[in-house]
């Protein structure tokens, strides 16, 4: 089958049937549109009513005006000039159009073969060069020294860090007799994505090692206590007295540790906390 696709000029067309009647263009361009298709037309007359879709006295007639006027007959076939030189012209655009897409396929190609083979040129150790031209060389071949590891694939190694389980985390912590809670280790680093500060963690039996001196979190995974501020000359602007210990209730007011007992009268949590640490080391009040 011929190609899909063919060219028309409303210009020339109009031209050359400025005198048909409504019908007889209907049949031209039903010719037109299955000749470019099929490249030719039959010569029978009822196979070309039965193209036309001509079954009245006026169609067929309108079918017979057309075929006598723009086609002629050639072994056996109707004939266009006009529809051939397109046809022609079509399949030499095609044709045109093919080969210069193999044109630059080839191009393409061999160009990523050069490159293949420079890539692969360039992958080759270079051969050992002489220090004299003269020099004999040596009756048995010296061992070629082993290759250092580069500093890139010793990063790459320590890179590989593979999490532990909860099981191996619970065994080190028993193996250690250690206060540290597996568990609330175990989600601290899941949650932080296996980090040490800013770093990837490298080693976590140092990270659970880490916990036990409390530089990270408390002994049983909870955050440490604000640490007491010390000021042992400062007197208590609330009673006068002085005190070793004090505590700083809210920002910008300070208290000895009676005053703060006082000025909370139920002591909830931390503020509970705080006092008895400032108690148990002052040994009392010391107002």
């Amino acid at each position: 089958m011929a190609d899909q696709y063919y060219r028309f000029f409303p210009g020339d067309y109009q031209r050359d049937t400025g005198d048909l009647t409504l019908m007889e263009h209907g049949a031209y361009r039903v010719l037109l549109d299955h000749y470019y298709t099929r490249e030719s037309l039959p010569s029978d007359k009822d196979r070309l009513y039965r193209i036309c879709r001509a079954f009245s006295e006026d169609e067929r007639n309108a079918v017979d005006v057309v075929v006598d006027r723009y086609f002629r007959i050639s072994s056996g076939k109707l004939i266009n000039k006009k529809a051939d030189e397109e046809i022609s012209e079509r399949k030499a655009f095609i044709e045109a159009q093919s080969e210069r897409g193999k044109r630059g396929a080839e191009a393409r190609w061999g160009k990523a073969q050069e490159e293949a083979e420079e890539v692969a040129q360039a992958m080759q150790p270079p051969l050992p060069k002489h220090k004299h031209e003269n020099s004999l060389p040596s009756p048995s071949p010296s061992p070629s020294p082993l290759p250092k590891p580069s500093k890139k694939s010793i990063g790459e190694k320590r890179k590989r860090f593979i999490p532990p389980t909860l099981d191996e985390v619970k065994n080190y912590c028993q193996e250690r007799k250690n206060n540290v809670d597996p568990e609330k280790w175990m989600n601290h680093y899941t949650s932080n994505g296996w980090k040490v500060g800013k770093n990837k963690m490298v080693d976590w039996q140092a990270a659970v090692r880490t916990w036990e001196d409390g530089n990270v979190v408390g002994n049983n995974g909870n955050t440490p206590s604000p640490k007491l501020k010390k000021d042992p000359y400062y007197t208590c602007p609330k009673c006068g007295e002085k005190c070793g210990e004090l505590h700083e209730l809210r920002p910008g007011v300070k208290m000895c540790a009676k005053c703060f007992r006082e000025a909370n009268p139920v002591m909830p949590g931390e503020a509970k906390k705080i006092f008895s640490q400032i108690t148990q080391r002052a040994g009392g009040c010391g107002c």
